[in-house]
């Protein structure tokens, strides 16, 4: 009878079960939590208009509740994991939780709208009445900095130096030729600095912040046109100012913080830190800019010091000590401010100061109770899940593949078979005119319409020119054209590009071309050794999709979901037409600083 009565009520619940009631607003569930309506919603409403358009359709709409479910699963399991306790994701969360209150402390004590009257802008007006031909090159170290000023001196040439010793686009793109320019185009006080500048002279060097150095020459002076002085140029300004007036504020918090914590550098520590980093410098290649080798080589950097150098004390503030040791762990862990290399002594010395400054600082937002807001509790809940789902796919999907074990043979037939997915850039059919004088093609470019093909065997000084100057096709490997082919690329067929300037070798003349688009090719494969890096991130890519997509099958089936399509096909999906965004003045301009 017992035996017969559980049956019975087993059966209830299965039935019970089966008869489920589905909320109406309900698209899907994961485990005993129900995707909703609202949800679905909140994250269609961050997509682009394109994406939406793509998103309304009912195949777009499955898609996109899968992305969605993908997160809520991954995000279960972290969860279930406890992958909220490690210590990389307290660290991180602990890092965001900085940020975000010296930002708050910043915007309440330090951010005020800068007085900007009439009379100061009067006074920039009259600066706008001529424009400046300016050469900047920024360097990393002041050694550096002299040697290129030096060099340029001496007479050679600004545009060839630029792209050898500069680090900002400035260079690479520009060749450090930022031609013609209005006060308050440069920003803060490089402004300053280069319009005090006496024509063709290769200025002093200027420091723009630690690790950054500059070296500018003003080249002509012309009258502006009336037409140049327009509204976009006069938001520039405002904004720039605005920018530099707050910066300031910000320097002079940081100076009196410092001082306040009355911080030290011990320059024996300092000094033993900073010759071990050269030695370190001396074995490894290691750049500054590259945050992934900065952490791994900071590893190896623990291994330059004595256990005795490491117990050095190398900063005092607050009452507080840093010991060499905790330093090369908090860079471990942060990663690395700046490079322990040869340009970071006074970066290095900053990071130092900048210590103490955040140690004041978070002291004075506790004291205003900054670190217990509910905007900061409720951004903290949002990226933790963020960041635990982020360590769960570096557990089950980044780490389970090690490039280094594609064996050569698999790479190479993966190749054969997928020669379509390693195309190069299509090839150009081309013609040129090249001459030693750049004036003359500019004269040429400047003619409304010219017969290519008449005026290079007229002014072309390259054997070329009996045949109208045709060069037939190059390729991005083309030894004169290939490190324009990028630029050509962007050409039409039958348009002319301007005046490039030819690499020569040392001691002759410098040549210049200007060139024809006759045809565009199409795209053919690279050859294997011309895009071995490139196989394998396709590898390694499609493995770790594959990974993915199976290990979010199992969650999928772990946490019982399912997807109520009939709902979602319900929903209604609305794309709003774009409004045009209006130029903000400089009220605006300051309140979005402000917040941000």
């Amino acid at each position: 009878m017992l035996k017969y009565f559980i049956m019975l009520l087993l059966t209830c619940l299965v039935i019970i079960g089966c008869n489920e009631k589905i909320p109406e607003d309900a698209l899907a569930k994961v485990g005993d939590k129900y995707v909703t309506k609202e949800e679905f919603l909140k994250q269609f409403s961050k997509l682009t208009n394109e994406e939406k358009k793509n998103t309304i359709t009912e195949e777009g709409r499955k898609a996109f509740l899968k992305t969605i479910l993908y997160k809520e699963l991954m995000e279960k399991e972290a969860f279930f994991r406890k992958i909220d306790e490690s210590s990389i994701v307290k660290d991180r969360l602990n890092k965001i939780r900085e940020n975000w209150i010296l930002n708050e402390l910043f915007i309440l004590t330090i951010s005020k709208p800068s007085e900007i009257n009439d009379s100061v802008f009067n006074e920039i007006q009259k600066k706008w009445n001529e424009e400046l031909f300016v050469q900047v090159v920024v360097l990393e170290t002041r050694e550096k900095a002299n040697e290129f000023r030096d060099r340029a001196i001496k007479g050679e040439k600004w545009t060839d130096l630029a792209p050898i010793y500069g680090i900002t686009n400035w260079e690479v793109g520009l060749k450090g030729e930022l031609g013609w320019l209005l006060f308050g185009a440069l920003g803060t006080d490089l402004d300053e600095f280069v319009w005090s500048l006496p024509l063709n002279e290769v200025s002093a060097i200027h420091e723009i912040n630690p690790g950054a150095f500059c070296v500018a020459r003003v080249l002509k002076r012309r009258p502006t046109k009336p037409d140049v002085i327009t509204k976009e140029v006069k938001h520039r300004f405002w904004h720039n100012l605005y920018e530099k007036r707050r910066w300031l504020r910000l320097k002079a918090v940081r100076d009196s913080s410092i001082k306040a914590s009355n911080a030290k550098i011990d320059s024996a520590a300092f000094d033993i830190f900073m010759d071990n980093a050269y030695k370190f410098r001396g074995k490894g290649k290691y750049s500054a800019r590259d945050t992934t080798k900065g952490l791994k080589s900071v590893k190896k950097f623990f291994t330059f010091f004595t256990p005795d150098q490491k117990k050095m004390i190398i900063l005092t503030y607050n009452n507080k000590q840093l010991t060499i040791e905790e330093l090369l762990k908090k860079l471990d862990k942060e990663g690395p401010y700046t490079s322990p290399n040869e340009s970071s002594i006074d970066a290095m010395r900053h990071y130092l100061f900048e210590i103490a400054f955040i140690d004041v600082q978070l002291n004075r937002a506790s004291e205003l109770k900054i670190d217990t807001k509910k905007e900061l509790l409720d951004l903290l809940e949002k990226k933790k899940a963020e960041l635990v789902v982020d360590e769960l796919y570096n557990i089950e999907v980044l780490k389970k593949v090690d490039y280094k074990s594609f064996k050569e043979d698999d790479k190479i037939k993966y190749y054969e078979s997928n020669k379509l997915k390693f195309l190069g850039a299509p090839p150009l059919k081309v013609a040129w005119i090249i001459n030693e004088n750049e004036d003359t093609l500019k004269s040429i470019l400047k003619t409304k319409s010219f017969d290519f093909s008449e005026t290079a065997k007229k002014y072309s000084i390259h054997d070329t020119k009996s045949n109208g100057g045709e060069r037939g096709w190059i390729t991005e490997k083309d030894p004169f054209l290939g490190k324009f082919f990028s630029v050509l690329q962007k050409l039409n067929k039958n348009e002319v590009s301007n005046v490039l300037q030819l690499e020569t070798n040392k001691g002759k003349p410098s040549r210049y071309t200007i060139v024809k688009i006759l045809e565009k090719g199409l795209p053919q494969p690279k050859a294997y050794n011309d895009c071995k890096n490139d196989v394998i991130d396709v590898m390694i890519f499609e493995w770790r999709e594959k990974r993915l997509q199976d290990f979010l099958s199992e969650l999928y089936s772990k946490y019982k979901t399912r997807e109520f399509f009939d709902n979602l096909a319900k929903m209604e999906l609305k794309v709003e037409e774009e409004k045009k965004e209006e130029k903000s003045d400089i009220k605006e301009e300051e309140h979005h600083h402000d917040k941000k």
